[in-house]
């Protein structure tokens, strides 16, 4: 990619043999790609590129501060209504055209995309951010400033400028504008829920999920359980498990998505780490989930996914009906090993599982005793 200065003075920024359309023929440049032209192109290129433009341009650029890249994609599908759109079939859509990226150099010479998303879910900013920012963290982006616009305007939505890290090429950028736009457009595309965190799964999309922390729904596992070789995996894989059965919520175990530390000491998943092909057996995953744990879980869904040359195996518990509460798993690690003598009730709070104690589950039957003593006796 370089800068090139015509005789009258006008400039074009070109890529190979590919000259970008001036969307402005007079004051500030604006210069405009179609996505296939730019799209291996590294990001420190157009950030150089832009720069250098500006050097010489200096005063026509007061806002925005840079030159800018737009960089066309394809138009959207009408089709495809986003969830307010659904709501609001009066809107009009006839405007809907060609969907554009937008590069300038921001503060500390950083590459900025703008990236607007029309007809989201909300137009505030906090809410916004709570969706998209552990993705764009886990990215290597910030957001570096929010605008909103009313849905009662046929063009209403919210723009976005976020920073983009230097390792990306601008067609990755544009595939992390997209994603951004359809994470804020769908309920169903939000990680940080439960139902969004299962559907982007299925759809072969866990990568959205980096940057999320574990949570008292939500758990991780680098590889897999390893359920042909040890009792003692067995147990650690029903005891999870049960943990999110015996919970108000349910949970979503991941099988090949690694997690680390961060400074605040919570676990974030930071890396998709797809076993080999073929490792993981949903069937086997099953099967000792039904034989470990009492009662069986209602409603498990097990999932093995295709990502990146190998597999995930999504687990997904619902929310379990609290009569069929205390949910027991078979064996207790005793001195190491499995004890088959022994049962656990594990319980969990938060990321943490520990298993229910003598005097709890002591108190269990005591309630159970007194409910059935108290209960009405059926006659003919």
């Amino acid at each position: 990619m370089r800068a090139r200065w015509e005789e009258d003075d006008q400039i074009r920024i070109v890529i190979e043999n590919e000259v970008a359309t001036v969307t402005s023929e007079t004051g500030p440049f604006d210069f405009e790609f179609d996505l296939i032209e730019v799209s291996e192109t590294p990001v420190p290129e157009v950030r150089r590129v832009l720069r250098e433009i500006l050097d010489v341009h200096a005063s026509d650029y007061t806002e925005p501060k840079s030159p800018s890249l737009w960089v066309r994609t394809e138009r959207p599908d009408p089709h495809i209504l986003s969830d307010i759109e659904r709501t609001h079939e009066y809107l009009d859509r006839s405007h809907m055209s060609t969907v554009s990226f937008v590069f300038y150099v921001a503060e500390q010479e950083t590459l900025a995309m703008s990236v607007y998303v029309q007809y989201p879910v909300t137009t505030e900013r906090a809410e916004s951010l709570e969706i998209v920012g552990p993705y764009l963290s886990a990215r290597g982006s910030a957001l570096l400033d929010f605008e909103s616009f009313p849905h009662d305007n046929a063009d209403g939505g919210i723009n976005l400028d976020i920073s983009v890290p230097d390792h990306l090429r601008i067609g990755d950028c544009v595939t992390l504008g997209q994603t951004l736009s359809q994470m804020l457009r769908f309920r169903a595309w939000n990680p940080g829920t439960m139902d969004g965190a299962h559907a982007l799964l299925l759809m072969g999309r866990a990568e959205v999920l980096l940057g999320q922390p574990e949570s008292a729904w939500l758990e991780a596992k680098r590889k897999g359980y390893g359920l042909q070789y040890s009792e003692v995996e067995k147990y650690e894989y029903a005891r999870d498990l049960a943990s999110f059965a015996n919970s108000e919520c349910g949970g979503i175990l991941i099988v090949g998505i690694a997690t680390d530390t961060d400074t605040s000491g919570t676990d974030v998943m930071v890396e998709v780490t797809p076993c080999k092909t073929g490792s993981l057996n949903a069937q086997t995953y099953a099967h000792v989930a039904h034989s470990k744990i009492v009662p069986p879980i209602e409603g498990l869904e097990i999932s093995r996914v295709t990502a990146d040359a190998g597999d995930l195996l999504v687990i997904r518990v619902p929310p379990q009906a609290e009569y069929l509460k205390p949910f027991l798993v078979a064996g207790a690690i005793i001195n190491d090993k499995v004890s088959g003598s022994f049962i656990s009730i594990p319980q969990r709070r938060g990321t943490d599982k520990w298993n229910m104690s003598p005097a709890a589950i002591h108190s269990l039957l005591v309630a159970a005793r007194v409910a059935l003593r108290n209960a009405p006796v059926e006659t003919e």
